[in-house]
């Protein structure tokens, strides 16, 4: 492991740098006596061969895609504020171009707080997404002024001195971020819609509620490949996020439209997890369904929104993110039964 940078001294430059002392020539002169920045902060599976890439990370924020068609470069989802200039960076030295176009799956922090490094790119979501978005700037604002907490879950010090390196022009223009920085200025509200990239045709879909109120499937039908953003969570208990619109039952029709456009060699990529396939999104399709049926079991047994939230079933065995478990549970309590809430 590097260690140009010893422990204290590496916290004292990032909070210097995210608090705006660290000036940019301070800053380029303190990088000229370092060794060069990695270009693997993040670790990218490619997923067709030459033309598309996908970082995930647990730590992270969620699964970004990247995608070139001639001259042209999508991403999807851009992960948290203080990563994704690296990030950026990382995808066009794949790509072998810039990035000009970015595409949310929904609106949740992790996957739409780094749109302020992509603000030049054409950026579409749902207008849902653009909305709650637009009425999250001062969530985001602070993922920029805490982007050092960000840096350390790299957990490398020269994939974090990379990050340090990216974030700078960034950070130095904190005070004038805004609306426009993190708000995506094209929304889709037409359903499926198609999009060109160079020569190739991006399918976006949306089948109403499920994980959120505005989530977008991503489908690239020339690569077989589709990001299901958080409609997917592979190998995980899922998060049900009341405040943005879920639905169990319209989860399940999420995926029972999404099975539909896979065939046994579609790569589906999970929102949080592995990258996936059709039988591991099936194994989503399953989750809810069980899910939904132990609850309603369970309360005609008469057991209360307390004892249901603390089971568990065969079907949740080893699954990460055991946090969520009880919130899942409650989730789709509380959908079922609100008298009883």
């Amino acid at each position: 492991m590097t260690t140009s940078m010893d422990s204290m001294d590496r916290r004292i430059f990032l909070g210097a740098l995210t608090s705006g002392i660290v000036a940019g020539p301070v800053l380029a002169a303190r990088h000229r006596t370092q060794p060069a920045s990695r270009t693997n902060a993040f670790e990218w599976t490619e997923v067709a061969s030459g033309r598309a890439w996908v970082t995930g990370g647990s730590t992270t924020g969620g699964a970004v895609l990247a995608v070139r068609s001639e001259d042209q470069a999508l991403v999807v989802d851009s992960k948290f504020a203080g990563l994704a200039p690296l990030l950026r960076s990382e995808a066009e030295t794949r790509l072998g171009c810039p990035i000009t176009n970015l595409i949310n799956t929904h609106h949740h922090g992790d996957h739409t707080g780094g749109n302020v490094a992509f603000a030049d790119c054409q950026m579409l979501a749902h207008t849902g997404t653009a909305y709650r978005v637009s009425k999250s700037i001062e969530g985001y604002k602070q993922q920029v002024a805490s982007a050092d907490r960000m840096f350390t879950r790299l957990g490398d010090d020269a994939a974090i001195e990379a990050a340090v390196k990216a974030f700078s022009p960034l950070g130095e223009r904190a005070s004038t971020l805004g609306h426009d920085d993190w708000v995506p200025g094209q929304t889709i509200n037409r359903y499926p819609m198609y999009l060109r990239l160079g020569r190739m045709t991006i399918v976006l879909h949306h089948f109403g509620p499920g994980h959120t109120d505005n989530d977008v499937i991503v489908q690239i039908p020339e690569l077989n490949l589709m990001h299901c953003g958080d409609l997917f969570f592979n190998r995980s208990h899922p998060f049900f996020d009341p405040n943005g619109g879920t639905s169990a039952a319209g989860w399940t029709r999420c995926i029972q439209h999404a099975l539909v456009l896979c065939d046994e060699k579609t790569v589906v990529i999970a929102g949080h997890g592995a990258i996936g396939d059709k039988e591991s999104l099936g194994e989503q399709l399953r989750y809810v369904e069980s899910i939904v049926r132990g609850v309603r079991e369970a309360h005609a047994n008469g057991l209360s929104r307390e004892e249901i939230t603390a089971m568990s079933w065969p079907f949740m065995d080893g699954l990460d993110r055991e946090g969520l478990r009880s919130r899942a549970i409650a989730a789709v309590f509380d959908e079922l039964f609100p008298a009883d809430g």
